[in-house]
């Protein structure tokens, strides 16, 4: 474990009961349908008072306790900065998907004072679930306003069958200042041969709604890589399917 986590999981369990609960009390309260609404509720309200409560959580709940924890922690934003490791390591929970997508989210709504994150978040970049890379690539835009990294693994993500993945993908864009169909039109004049072929493929995935880009793929039909040809072509094809 890594000594950062070690310390701030003995903060944790060290500190004083909140409400006279332990963590493992309050996570037992926070997965039962009958206490769980009222007990999240109650933790929030302490406001920054609960981040040591809710580190302990995130370290040793249930997946379902943990995913409420760190959405707590990202809703406090800079002021968890102490529950960075712990959230760091949770994006390596491998038994639950929805606690790896939430730790990132919680990691991004911290901002810069996550850096120390940026190690493990580069790694989630690559997770198996693509819904936990697209919260690893918003969080890394939260913590460092740096976009190119982010938008390839989201060019990417927008290919994926699941509307609900496309959708947030086009969320992140919104959330990150670009719109995602005129980031994509001028992605298709970038210099980088892969940035113009990515940027052609999520305008295929996007089929009638990226009309506007028309023109744009239109011109690529020129392009100098046979592969670009080749995704501006599709999308073309795409956009005419009614």
């Amino acid at each position: 474990m890594r000594p950062r986590l070690l310390l701030a999981l003995l903060l944790a369990s060290c500190a004083p009961a909140l409400d006279g609960k332990t963590a493992e009390e309050w996570a037992a309260e926070m997965t039962d349908p009958a206490t769980g609404p009222g007990a999240f509720a109650r933790l929030e309200s302490h406001g920054t008072g609960a981040v040591g409560m809710l580190t302990g959580i995130l370290g040793s709940g249930p997946p379902k306790a943990r995913i409420q924890a760190a959405a707590l922690l990202g809703k406090l934003g800079p002021a968890a900065a102490p529950a960075v490791p712990a959230l760091a390591e949770a994006l390596g929970a491998k038994e639950d998907v929805g606690v790896r997508g939430m730790a990132a989210i919680a990691l991004g709504r911290i901002g810069p004072s996550a850096r120390d994150a940026l190690v493990m978040l580069d790694k989630a970049l690559h997770d198996r679930d693509v819904r936990v890379q697209v919260a690893a690539s918003l969080a890394i835009y939260g913590i460092t306003d740096e976009t190119t990294g982010p938008t390839r693994v989201l060019f990417r993500a927008f290919t994926s069958p699941d509307p609900d993945v496309r959708a947030m993908v086009a969320d992140a864009f919104e959330e990150m200042g670009t719109p995602i169909l005129p980031f994509l039109v001028r992605s298709l004049a970038s210099e980088d041969e892969t940035t113009r072929a990515n940027a052609a493929k999520t305008l295929t995935a996007m089929g009638p709604a990226a009309e506007e880009a028309r023109g744009a793929l239109q011109n690529c039909l020129e392009d100098p890589s046979e592969n670009v040809r080749a995704a501006a072509a599709a999308a073309l094809a795409r956009l005419d399917e009614r």
